[in-house]
């Protein structure tokens, strides 16, 4: 079975990050070299290569020891295969000399800058589940808007860095601002929703609709830990809780035991629910998930 997995560049994945791009990135363009620093610099392109491939990737090592060079690697077996550089828009020198994309707002904003898939991986989706990782990690990091530079183009491109619109538009940005065949592509996240009432959710619950792997944090935790919680049909105790007071989680007969049981800091669920801010259930983004027409639309998509 293959196994995907979506994971922030650090330091200690470094190395994948370069294996991916000296050995994968660009292996239909031969000669072709780029480590994703063009945002990091306001010079010409010309002067931007002109340093040379060994220079470019020891000073993309010093940008991401530094903490302001980042994004995600999206892996495939543990072979890393796509890339998307996003961060906080105050951290890209080239957005802060272009007039277009530096726009007057006192907003908190994540900017995403460039997608790279390996050739043989394009078209099956992953630049999109990159794209669905930076926009909920940037929620989940209280910033008030993700957006995306897309490049407008007559026919379809395999260099479209930027990110094509509709992909952007699939995952609910619309377009913000315009010039020529440049477009800035805009999340509103104070917009996505993170929260709903008790009874619907106690309702759910009880009849197991959908409801497995309900992930969740507090706002009153500064680490946001994410915490789980479920409903396994074939278990003895089928309401199961992760991440709580008990070390290895705890099990329940029935769903009133769980959403009562004072595990949470001394606190159960029900005193807490004014603090759980949603992230996923059942698999799914909790905007998608709390909206029916969104969920049958992702199911129709997948």
């Amino acid at each position: 079975m293959t196994r995907i997995e979506i994971v922030k560049l650090t330091e200690k994945n470094i190395a994948d990050y370069f294996d991916f791009f000296d050995n994968r990135a660009f292996s239909d363009r031969k000669g072709v070299f780029c480590y994703c620093t063009w945002f990091h610099c306001d010079c010409s392109l010309e002067k931007h290569y002109e340093q040379g491939k060994i220079s470019m990737r020891e000073q993309t090592a010093v940008l991401i020891k530094s903490g302001k060079f980042n994004g995600y690697l999206l892996y495939i077996d543990d072979l890393a295969i796509g890339w998307c550089n996003v961060g906080n828009k105050k951290d890209f020198m080239r957005i802060s000399s272009d007039s277009f994309l530096n726009y007057e707002s006192s907003e908190k904003i994540k900017s995403i800058v460039c997608f790279e898939i390996a050739p043989e991986y394009r078209g099956k989706g992953y630049a999109y589940m990159l794209l669905t990782q930076a926009w909920r990690d940037a929620k989940f990091e209280e910033y008030d808007a993700i957006e995306g530079y897309a490049t407008l183009h007559e026919n379809r491109t395999e260099y479209n860095y930027g990110g094509p619109v509709k992909m952007y538009e699939k995952a609910e940005f619309i377009e913000f601002a315009r010039k020529e065949n440049r477009v800035i592509m805009k999340k509103d996240l104070n917009a996505v929703p993170d929260t709903m009432e008790f009874d619907y959710f106690f309702k759910r619950l009880i009849n197991n609709e959908f409801i497995n792997e309900t992930c969740f944090y507090f706002t009153d935790d500064t680490a946001k830990t994410e915490r789980f919680l479920g409903y396994i049909k074939t278990s003895e105790k089928p309401y199961w809780v992760g991440y709580c007071d008990i070390p290895d989680g705890a099990d329940y007969m029935t769903a009133e035991e769980l959403v009562n049981a004072k595990i949470y800091n001394g606190k159960s669920l029900i005193e807490m629910w004014d603090k759980i801010r949603f992230i996923s259930i059942n698999g799914l983004p909790f905007d998608q998930w709390i909206s029916p027409e969104k969920w049958i639309k992702w199911e129709m998509e997948e």
